[in-house]
């Protein structure tokens, strides 16, 4: 399991560099919450289209590069009120090769970070 932690450490800080370490850098930000679930931290101006893009771009390579079919939570961040949790990426039961996004925009009390 300690190998695994370090995999997806890895992992997470080498897609996190794929973003930012850019000319035309974008302040995503990768990591794990638990073994099952990938944070995803998007600008708050970007559009759920990409935003539901990346998430399935990182939700594949983790299946391809370390075998997990886990969750994504996907966050909008903010300077001041920090993390708004907007939405999540669920492998779907019936098919584990797919995928769905869902979002939700009303923020309430349980989306602050």
């Amino acid at each position: 399991e300690k190998d695994m932690a370090k995999k997806r450490a890895l992992f997470a800080s080498l897609l996190t560099s794929r973003f930012r370490d850019r000319p035309d850098a974008i302040a995503i930000r990768v990591s794990w919450t638990n073994p099952n679930t990938i944070k995803l931290c998007c600008p708050a101006r970007m559009e759920p289209w990409n935003m539901s893009r990346i998430a399935l771009m990182v939700w594949h390579e983790a299946r391809n590069d370390l075998g997990e079919n886990c969750s994504i939570t996907i966050f909008h961040t903010y300077i001041s009120p920090g993390l708004i949790k907007v939405g999540e990426l669920q492998p779907m039961p019936q098919n584990p090769n797919r995928a769905e996004v869902k979002y939700n925009f009303h923020v309430t009390a349980n989306q602050l970070w």
